[in-house]
């Protein structure tokens, strides 16, 4: 349990160093956890605004290609750990199944106004 609790406590101090000139400062937790209170927020607003509430399930099958880039982006550039092969693989897998995910719920309308 107290593992847990170190590991929340991180992750609320990377919230809390959380600047937008440096990336590398925010940490790659603080800097996933303000992405995704912006875009909850961004997607609150388009809902209410057009009365639409399907926006969630339009960047829903992007979510992870854009984590998973995040991520190796950050080991990159900020930890200077080389991205391993591995990492390539389940990055191209990863990158296949969204863009699937993507295709069919545009196949099926979802990005129809309605949709």
């Amino acid at each position: 349990m107290e593992h847990i609790e170190k590991g929340v406590l991180s992750i609320l101090g990377e919230v809390n160093n959380f600047t937008v000139t440096d990336y590398c400062q925010s940490g790659s937790w603080g800097n996933s956890i303000v992405f995704i209170l912006a875009l909850g927020t961004f997607v609150y607003i388009l809902s209410i605004i057009t009365t639409e509430y399907s926006w969630i399930d339009r960047v829903w099958s992007l979510l992870p290609i854009l984590f998973q880039a995040h991520i190796l982006l950050y080991q990159q550039q900020c930890d200077n750990i080389p991205v391993s092969l591995r990492q390539w693989i389940m990055f191209g897998l990863t990158l296949l199944w969204g863009l699937r995910l993507t295709y069919n719920f545009w196949r099926k309308g979802g990005y129809r106004k309605g949709g």
